[in-house]
């Protein structure tokens, strides 16, 4: 399993990961990654928490017992972002769309600024490398849009 690879499906609390192409094993092609019971016993969560993965801000009609999100919050994590709805990655290098996005954030984030500052960073740099992107080729591509999720 991918395990850079993590996403939530809409409605469901787990965390799941994406199978490797190559892997022939009978494990699931979507394998569940973490699941709530996991988290349910941890005193301690990270002070910044920053997950690229679907539908990990969907927090309409839940809780702390079926939203990592809220669980996380409630346990003392003091920013948690996620994206509120599809958030696209590529499964090999160069990164792209919400893994590049998590890369500038993390990399702007250990200069020291604030959490605010460096989301805001990432995202302006990430939209200039989209824009170029876009200029280079006359395919959509398939980050054009998950950057208004976050």
């Amino acid at each position: 399993m991918d395990t850079s690879i993590c996403m939530e499906l809409k409605g469901q609390p787990n965390w799941y990961g994406q199978k490797d192409s190559r892997d022939t094993s009978p494990i699931p092609t979507i394998p569940i990654a973490l699941e709530m019971r996991n988290v349910q016993r941890v005193n301690h969560t990270p002070k910044v928490v920053f997950a690229e993965n679907c539908y990990g801000a969907e927090i309409i009609n839940r809780s702390e017992s079926n939203a990592l999100s809220l669980h996380m919050l409630g346990k003392g994590t003091r920013v948690f972002i996620r994206s509120t709805a599809i958030a696209y990655g590529a499964m090999n290098l160069p990164l792209t769309a919400a893994d590049l996005f998590g890369y500038l954030y993390w990399k702007h984030l250990m200069t020291g600024i604030s959490c605010g500052e460096a989301f805001r960073r990432a995202r302006k740099i990430w939209q200039q490398k989209r824009k170029q992107e876009a200029e280079r080729s006359t395919v959509k591509s398939k980050d054009t849009d998950f950057i208004c999720f976050f």
